[in-house]
C-alpha cells in the first residue's frame, strides 16, 4: 500500500501537473525509487537492526572470558546438537550461528551474512555500530564482494605477511617446539595448531614450516583481516620498490 501511494502521487503530483511525455520507463523508475526508499529500507533495517545485530552481540559476548560466554556458547553448541545440524571443523562460530538462525534455504545468503558479520568483528565494530557499519559499506552484498579479491593464496600471503612482521600477539619458548622445526631456519614463518582453551590459554600440539601450510594458512586468516589489511597494504604500497609487492598489494587494495 505504502509502495502504491508512493508511485502515485509521483505520477499524479497535482490536477494542474502536466504528465506529458510520461513514460513506462520514468513509472518504472518512480516504482524503484519508491520502493527503495520503504519496503526496501525497511526490510533491510529489519535483518540488520533485528536480526543481523542481536546475533552479532552474542558472538561478541561468545568471546570474553567469563561465564556468560560459557552459558551462550553453550546454548549454542546445545541447539545444534538437538537440531541435528553438522559443520566442517573450520567453520566459523558466526557462519554456525548465522545458519542457526537463517536455516538452509539459501547457502549463498547465509555465506554473506557470515562474511558480513566475521568483516565487523575483524574491525572491532561494537554491536550497536553494526547497522551503520553495514550501511556505510554499501549493505550486506557488497561486503561479501569486497572481501573476493581476486588473489591467490601465495598473493594474500606475502601481502598480509608484512602486516604480520609488524605484529606480534605472542611469544612462545618450547625446547620440545624447538626440536621440531629446522635450528637453521630462523626467520622462517611456521605453522601451529594448537587447542584453545576455556579459560584463554592456548594449547600446541602441532608445528610445522612447510610453505604451502604457512600460505594457506595466512590466506585463511585474509578475509578476517580485510579491513585492516586494506588499510595497511595502501600505506605499504606508498613505501615499497618491490615490484611483485606492489602488484599484490594493489590486487588487495583496488
Amino acid at each position: 500500500m505504502e509502495l502504491t501511494k508512493a508511485v502515485q502521487s509521483a505520477i499524479n503530483p497535482g490536477t494542474n501537473s502536466p504528465k506529458a511525455n510520461y513514460s513506462f520507463v520514468d513509472e518504472l523508475r518512480t516504482r524503484r525509487e519508491a520502493w527503495e526508499g520503504s519496503l526496501y529500507k525497511q526490510s533491510n533495517d529489519v535483518l540488520y537492526e533485528q536480526l543481523l545485530t542481536p546475533a552479532y552481540s552474542k558472538y561478541v559476548e561468545m568471546t570474553k572470558n567469563d561465564t556468560n560466554a560459557l552459558i551462550v556458547r553453550k546454548e549454542l553448541e546445545d541447539f545444534i546438537n538437538i537440531n541435528n545440524l553438522s559443520f566442517k571443523p573450520s567453520t566459523h562460530t558466526l557462519v554456525k550461528l548465522v545458519r542457526c538462525i537463517f536455516g538452509d534455504l539459501d547457502r549463498r545468503r547465509i555465506s554473506t551474512y557470515g562474511v558480513t558479520l566475521r568483516a565487523a568483528f575483524a574491525a572491532k565494530k561494537d554491536p550497536k555500530d553494526l547497522a551503520d557499519f553495514i550501511r556505510k559499506n554499501g549493505g550486506v552484498q557488497e561486503i561479501k564482494l569486497s572481501s573476493k579479491k581476486a588473489m591467490s593464496a601465495k598473493d594474500k600471503a606475502e601481502v598480509l605477511g608484512k602486516i604480520l612482521d609488524q605484529e606480534v600477539l605472542a611469544e612462545v619458548h618450547s625446547e620440545a617446539i624447538f626440536k621440531e622445526v629446522d635450528a637453521a631456519a630462523a626467520g622462517q614463518r611456521v605453522v601451529f595448531v594448537a587447542t584453545q582453551k576455556a579459560n584463554g590459554n592456548f594449547t600446541i600440539n602441532l608445528v610445522t614450516s612447510s610453505t604451502t601450510a604457512v600460505n594457506h594458512a595466512i590466506a585463511a586468516c585474509f578475509a578476517s583481516k580485510q579491513a585492516l589489511l586494506v588499510k595497511k597494504a595502501a600505506e605499504e604500497l606508498q613505501k615499497t620498490t618491490d615490484t611483485n609487492l606492489k602488484t599484490a598489494i594493489s590486487k588487495a587494495v583496488h
